[in-house]
């Protein structure tokens, strides 16, 4: 069964509404994040690639920043990591802010794939 569905509304428009009751807790929508990172409190507990809170984790080599649980999220996190790899080697032992590694993440798909992340927003001046 479903249980959303879009629905045209007179006063607010079209939107997504619930076809049903949902129970609290129940998994409506599940969305790979585009761009993401770990946030320094979080560095060395969680997989920079899937994000899974694991107890034995294993750091790239050349950055010593980037945190995986496996062999695989490293690979698959390598289109992300590549370039920022580069730059935090380059100027460790100052690390970039969550902020801007998070734009430089957005900014790099956008070069990769000619677009940005519905969440990030670019002011020209």
């Amino acid at each position: 069964t479903t249980l959303m569905k879009v629905v045209r509304n007179e006063r607010y428009g079209r939107g997504w509404y619930a076809a049903q009751p949902i129970a609290p807790g129940t998994e409506v929508l599940r969305e790979e994040p585009q761009v993401h990172v770990i946030s320094l409190s979080q560095r060395g507990k969680r997989c920079d690639c899937c994000l899974r809170n694991v107890e034995h984790l294993t750091r790239c080599t050349r950055c010593l920043y980037a945190w995986y649980c496996g062999h695989r999220c490293q690979k698959n996190d390598w289109i992300q990591h590549k370039a920022e790899c580069r730059g935090i080697a380059a100027i460790q032992p100052r690390i970039p802010t969550d902020k801007a590694r998070f734009i430089a993440r957005a900014v790099g798909r956008e070069v990769r794939f000619g677009e940005l992340p519905l969440c990030v927003h670019l002011r020209s001046s």
